[in-house]
């Protein structure tokens, strides 16, 4: 849903004009099917899926997909991360099925590559 929303948000909705796209709780393919045609999405654009093990609506078959999209499509930067015993929902702190440390871990990743990217603007998070 974030992806999405940002993408029908941008001044230009090109995914030229992105420097990353993260996913959590869908399938990589489709964060990569939400970002365009794969022959418009920039090469150098940093793409990380985040996937519950436990998540019965994605399967591993899903992370594979999203794994040899990227390579088909020449990506520089992506990678994938899957939490074990971890349910669709998980980063929800307001769910039954919240996975705290899945949780905290998955949005440290994300806060980490966003630093690579925009050290000043992101050198300062902390996910605690």
């Amino acid at each position: 849903f974030g992806i999405r929303y940002r993408l029908l948000n941008l001044p230009e909705r090109s995914p030229l004009h992105l420097k990353a796209a993260i996913g959590f709780h869908g399938t990589g393919a489709g964060l990569i099917g939400m970002l365009g045609a794969p022959t418009e999405i920039p090469s150098n654009i940093w793409l990380q899926y985040h996937h519950a093990a436990e998540d019965t609506a994605t399967s591993d078959d899903d992370v594979a997909r999203f794994q040899q999209l990227a390579r088909q499509m020449n990506i520089e930067k992506w990678s994938t991360h899957v939490y074990s015993n971890a349910a669709h929902g998980y980063t929800n702190p307001f769910s039954a099925i919240y996975d705290e440390s899945a949780a905290v871990l998955s949005h440290d990743i994300m806060w980490g590559m966003l630093q690579l990217i925009w050290p000043e603007t992101y050198n300062n998070y902390d996910s605690r």
